[in-house]
This record gives structure tokens, sequence and C-alpha cells, in this order.
């Protein structure tokens, strides 16, 4: 059973009650939350999604490209690349440890 207020304010006073949910400073992050719930990505990992699809066939258009031109160097070269944005960073160690010395020259 609703009391009075809350009748009001879902029926002569909903544009203020909207007005004051979609105003309050969490409302944001809710209906993020929200479209994360319902399984419908928002625009932003749409994006993101997209963006690494075109990149990932732009990288195999131009394997097969290397491939074809029957450039051995260039494929190697390529596949080196490939297989240095494939490694972890936590396998990568310093040239140079001592934080004093500066950058290398």
């Amino acid at each position: 059973m609703l009391n009075p207020v809350a009748i009001d304010l879902l029926t002569t006073r909903r544009e203020e009650f909207i007005a004051a949910v979609e105003g309050h400073r969490d409302y944001k992050r809710y209906r993020e939350q929200v479209e994360d719930a319902s399984g419908q990505p928002n625009t932003e990992k749409k994006k993101v999604r997209y963006e690494r699809f075109v990149r990932t066939a732009e990288n195999v258009i131009l394997r097969e490209n290397l491939r074809l031109l029957d450039d051995t160097k260039r494929l190697q070269q390529y596949q080196v690349i490939v297989e240095a944005e494939s490694a972890s960073l936590a396998n990568v160690t310093p040239t140079n440890t001592d934080a004093s010395a500066g950058p290398p020259n």
C-alpha cells in the first residue's frame, strides 16, 4: 500500500520525481550498471569492439598481402612485431635498473 505522497509523486508530480532521480549524482553509474546487466553493450563498448575488429581485419589483410608479395624478409619482420606485441609486459626486464643513472644515451 502506497502512502499519499508516493502516489502523488507517481502521478501528478511525476516530472518532478523523474528529474530528481535523473539529477542524482549516482544516476549515470546506475544506468551503466543497468545496461551492463541487460546484456546490451553501451556505445563505448560497441566502439571499442568495432575498433578491435577493424584492427584485426587490417592485420589479417596486411599478413595476407605480405604473403602474396612473397617477401620473406618483410613477412619475418612483421611476425617479429606481432610476437613482440603479444608478449606480456611482465616478462620485459628493464635494461637500466639504477633510477639515479637517468635515461640511457
